[in-house]
């Protein structure tokens, strides 16, 4: 009851800051949709498409049959998890956590499978990390190797700590022996339903942005000088805006490598609410999501701390 309360209070109170501050709420839904219309909606739909039109289709099978000799023993998983592994790293967030949650559905994954999927392979795409971080953001574009690099390390790294929570108790290739896969649909069906299922999920992706981005014009109003605020919540509330803000801040080449780096390890709460979004349909535990990106965030940045000691 005091939280339904609680919840009650706070939407009144948003909803009387917005109506009296209604240029902050206006510029920053304003930012968050030319963010989505420009640089989210032309990149990502595309991948959702694609990769919903993969898993309802032959092609997958493909995928999976090409790659699992290499990713299954290396990564722990079973074949058909191949597909998810490669959309992870590939297609940047949260297009990693709706290919782990579809091929759940689906049912050419377990559960358990799934959720150890989503602890590493729902990351921050290649493009964004040597085009926007290290090109227009660092403008170092000599960085953009490195820049692509320690995320993807960190993730593959940490894998291995991860498996440690699930593979004991959950034999992955016990478990899909068991499932029962659902015949693959006629393409102009596939189509349809991935058509339908993209639109879904990017509205609601650009909801997020809008939302966060309207957050983030409110919180940039306070005048707060402490070094978790500027350097760590601010910035991670939405990951694009916050390293703009890192790269206009008063660091060194140094410590704004190592903060940006950590920042595209954890992705930013909008990704993660992004995330949930996508997530939905499973009984996974999002708390446990949020530590396991919060470690790799700081694996990332002990990666860029020791590569700029040793060649800084």
């Amino acid at each position: 009851m005091k939280t339904k309360k609680l919840s009650v209070f706070f939407l009144i109170g948003l909803f009387l800051l917005m109506l009296f501050s209604p240029e902050t709420v206006a510029t920053g839904a304003a930012n968050g949709l030319l963010l989505w219309y420009r640089q989210v909606l032309p990149v990502l739909f595309p991948f959702l498409l694609i990769t919903g039109l993969m898993i309802r289709t032959e092609s997958i099978s493909l995928i999976n049959h090409t790659l699992s000799p290499i990713l299954k023993p290396f990564l722990g998983i079973s074949e058909n998890a191949s597909f998810s592994v490669v959309c992870g790293f590939l297609c940047g967030f949260p297009v990693g956590a709706k290919s782990c949650s579809d091929l759940t559905d689906k049912g050419k994954i377990s559960s358990a499978e799934g959720e150890y999927l989503l602890s590493f392979c729902n990351n921050v795409s290649p493009a964004f990390l040597t085009g926007y971080v290290a090109v227009q953001s660092l403008k170092q574009p000599e960085m953009a190797q490195i820049c692509l690099l320690f995320p993807i390390l960190a993730a593959l790294c940490c894998s291995f700590l991860f498996r440690r929570w699930y593979l004991p108790r959950n034999p992955f290739a016990v478990v899909e022996e068991q499932a029962d896969p659902r015949q693959f649909l006629p393409f102009s069906e596939a189509l349809d339903e991935s058509i339908l299922s993209a639109c879904d999920s990017i509205t609601k992706i650009g909801g997020y942005m809008i939302v966060f981005s309207v957050l983030i014009s409110f919180m940039a109003k306070l005048s707060f000088q402490n070094f978790f605020w500027k350097l760590l919540l601010l910035p991670g509330v939405e990951l694009t805006g916050g390293i703009r803000m890192l790269c206009q801040l008063d660091l060194t080449s140094e410590q704004r490598f190592l903060l940006v780096m950590a920042h595209c390890s954890f992705g930013g709460v909008c990704a993660l609410f992004q995330t949930k979004c996508m997530i939905r349909s499973q009984n996974w535990s999002f708390p446990r999501y949020i530590a396991e990106k919060l470690i790799t965030a700081m694996v990332t940045s002990l990666f860029a701390f020791c590569y700029m000691k040793l060649f800084g």
